[in-house]
């Protein structure tokens, strides 16, 4: 989703090149599994009474867990009712983009992104280390 237009399910790409380099944003597309945590990946819930839940985690505290399921609902499960909470491996988007789109496309897409999240110029990898 970008500026409220898009798919609910994946994260809000509205200013997500925001503060990022040009390399950054492309390691994110060529290479996805390799974020930390499992912000991006699908997470399956069963509680102590044997109800299923499917979905993205959107929050989460010491007390519950929210998950948005992949037809748009939120499911808020107490953490004292889950009997498992099982993390898909592999992330939710798809891991062969360097294969699928060429370069021109991929360059596209990161102009895309930094032009949608108001960024005037890309964050050099310099400054993004020193962040």
């Amino acid at each position: 989703m970008i500026h409220g237009r898009g798919g609910f399910l994946g994260e809000d790409l509205s200013t997500y090149a925001r503060g990022r380099s040009s390399e950054a944003i492309r390691a994110a597309i060529l290479h996805p599994g390799d974020s930390p945590g499992d912000a991006d990946h699908i997470v399956d819930i069963q509680t102590a009474e044997s109800n299923f839940y499917r979905g993205l985690i959107r929050s989460r505290d010491n007390f519950s867990v929210v998950l948005q399921g992949e037809d748009g609902a939120y499911h808020s499960v107490a953490r004292d009712r889950i009997k498992k909470m099982v993390t898909d491996s592999q992330p939710l988007m798809p891991q062969d983009y360097g294969a699928k789109l060429d370069e021109k496309k991929i360059n596209d897409l990161i102009s895309y992104l930094l032009t949608s999240s108001g960024s005037e110029k890309p964050v050099t990898k310099n400054e993004e280390d020193h962040k």
